[in-house]
């Protein structure tokens, strides 16, 4: 009697990653039923979709509802993976208190200001530092703490560090300044966004080496699905600025919304249309969708 052979079945799938403030969604609008229908019919026939957001769960919590059609949502720019829509957190990056330490009094030092995340899932929560440096971007600064009235609060003096998700430095497009910045924190996953709110400000988001949204997707695509049975034949991703870098460069495929950066528009092809239809025109360029 032949004793039965195991096998393993692997499924193949494609993986499709979206940005979502000014790609997938535009400021004061829902994201709209096109792309909803794109994002339906992708799943429909088999695909997985991930939102990679720089949204926090609390900050994208009225539009990445429990109904939005996707598989994964890599948020806080990769600071953490929730599975949807079981809202299941599977994989989270932190900075050690000793990291929280070394960045904070690096940018204390170089006179710059910054907000501190607490771990995630209460990321949304923030301790800042806010110098009378006159061209750090200080209106911005100011709003994006007015915007989270109660979950954030200025650092006090000798007040020791903790571990946290992320840091976040508010500063103009000072390209020197952000240069320096990178290379005294070049043990750490230093990723520039333009701000959402004046969309001039930078953002210099801190993280720990393994978070970014490339690196999520990598381990997405390569680990965490692989070890479910899913390999990943093809990686498709869609951006509007530079903390989506390296997301597109992972991809196999990438498309930018027409917001994008001029630097970042000479490297990967844009879509004509604009956040209500730059998914849907890049998955019929793509070739996606079966007919």
């Amino acid at each position: 009697m032949c004793a039965a052979s195991a096998h393993t079945f692997t499924i193949m799938k494609n993986l499709i990653l979206c940005d979502l403030d000014g790609t997938l969604l535009r400021p004061g609008h829902p994201v709209s039923s096109s792309t909803l229908e794109t994002l339906t019919a992708l799943r429909r026939q088999g695909d997985i979709v991930a939102i990679a957001s720089g949204r926090s769960l609390y900050a994208g919590r009225e539009i990445v509802t429990p109904e939005m059609p996707i598989d994964f949502w890599l948020f806080s720019t990769g600071a953490g993976i929730v599975s949807w829509p079981s809202r299941e957190i599977i994989r989270r990056n932190e900075l050690t208190t000793e990291d929280t330490t070394r960045i904070a009094n690096y940018l204390l030092s170089a006179n710059e200001d910054f907000m501190i995340q607490a771990p995630v899932p209460e990321n949304h929560r923030f301790t800042y530092h806010k110098t009378a440096r006159s061209d750090n971007a200080s209106t911005d600064f100011d709003r994006r703490c007015a915007a989270y009235p109660g979950l954030c609060r200025p650092m006090r003096e000798d007040e020791p560090f903790t571990a946290a998700s992320q840091f976040i430095a508010v500063l103009p497009p000072d390209e020197s300044r952000i240069n320096a910045i990178r290379a005294a924190l070049s043990d750490y996953s230093v990723i520039r966004a333009t701000s959402p709110m004046d969309n001039h400000s930078v953002w210099l988001e801190i993280f720990n080496k393994h978070a970014g949204k490339g690196n999520s997707a990598k381990w997405l695509a390569r680990e965490y699905l692989p070890s479910k049975g899913i390999e990943i034949t093809s990686i498709y991703a869609i951006g509007n600025d530079y903390n989506d870098l390296d997301m597109l460069e992972f991809a196999d495929f990438g498309f930018l919304a027409p917001s994008a950066p001029s630097s970042l528009r000479e490297r990967f092809p844009v879509t004509r249309q604009d956040t209500d239809g730059a998914l849907t025109e890049a998955v019929a360029a793509w070739k996606l969708l079966k007919s």
